[in-house]
């Protein structure tokens, strides 16, 4: 029951949240009467669902389809830049699919699923994986995240604007970064997008921060819980048919940097057995069961939130994005 309640806590309200706004992007908290209404009623539902119907929600997934990329940002928050040539992959749209398959395959509902890379536009499968999940009635909203390098073919835009309730272009505004600036299609792809009546995430005051080498930061399991606690980037990811609490955490177990950690952080084992046991990510090559979600998402125990700088990173001074090595 404990277990239960914290799922409850971390996941369900921030799926009646989501569900509560108009647009998936909205204020912070509820402002306006209507707004409210619909969270106490989306909290309700929720509530019913999980505990008395015995089904799942999810909020928030996030799927690289390619670590491939137009750019190669210095500060990117991702990390991509730092992968090797020969390290780099695109999903198939048969690989996107299961993956996809198999984490829904237990779960009513996902809010928003983020289709991302790398750049997401180099993989030649991206119009049916666009296709699926648009048409995928256990998701309810899909965004597309580019850097506006690379422009958005008729036939993609025709699928988008096919299922345009519940399609969002995510547009990475680098338009400040000059250097860029022969490179970009930003514009042009905000005034494609509107026309077809296509909705845009655009941040129009858009800046980055540095980000620091990935290395283990010397904290003990108690730290490392406290460092869970601090961190707001609860966006849970797919990379390489593997389910991470995070993108850092994915590209921290991608440099194998794991198994090493398990013997430099004194004591892990003994705490999270303590704890009653911690799952660090789940594997994606069969369907996942309902317990090990909700067990996933119950989790304060993330050995990733050791290796974790996003918190110091913010820290330090705005740069423009999207600054290339």
């Amino acid at each position: 029951m404990k277990m239960n309640q914290l799922f409850y806590k971390r996941c369900l309200r921030m799926y009646a949240w989501y569900s509560s706004q108009r647009k998936i992007w909205g204020e912070p908290c509820p402002k306006t009467v209507a707004q409210c209404l619909r969270f106490i009623l989306s909290i309700a539902r929720l509530k019913f669902e999980f505990y008395f119907l015995d089904n799942l929600y999810l909020p928030y997934i996030e799927i690289a389809i390619t670590t491939r990329c137009t750019l190669k940002c210095k500060h990117c928050s991702s990390y991509i830049n730092t992968i090797e040539e020969k390290d780099l992959y695109s999903l198939t749209f048969e690989e996107f699919k299961r993956q996809i398959d198999n984490l829904l395959a237990n779960v009513k509902k996902l809010h928003v699923l983020k289709v991302f890379g790398g750049e997401p536009l180099l993989n030649q499968d991206l119009d049916k994986i666009l296709r699926y999940s648009l048409a995928n009635k256990k998701i309810s909203n899909v965004i597309l995240t580019t850097n506006g390098t690379m422009d958005i073919s008729d036939k993609l835009i025709s699928i988008m604007k096919e299922h345009r309730k519940k399609m969002y272009v995510n547009l990475s505004n680098y338009t400040s970064n000059k250097e860029l600036s022969p490179r970009l299609k930003t514009i042009e792809l905000l005034n494609k997008c509107k026309e077809n009546s296509i909705a845009t995430i655009f941040d129009e005051n858009l800046l980055w921060r540095e980000t620091s080498e990935i290395k283990y930061s010397g904290r003990t399991p108690k730290e490392i819980r406290k460092y869970f606690f601090k961190c707001t980037k609860r966006c849970l990811h797919i990379k390489k048919w593997t389910l991470y609490p995070c993108p850092w955490a994915a590209m921290y177990d991608f440099k194998n940097l794991y198994l090493p950690s398990l013997q430099i952080v004194k004591n892990w084992s003994a705490w999270t057995k303590a704890g009653g046991g911690t799952i660090e990510k789940i594997d994606l090559s069969n369907p996942v069961k309902k317990e090990t979600l909700v067990r996933f998402y119950s989790n304060s125990d993330y050995l990733a939130c050791g290796f974790c700088s996003i918190i110091e990173d913010n820290l330090k001074k705005r740069v423009i994005p999207a600054i290339q090595e």
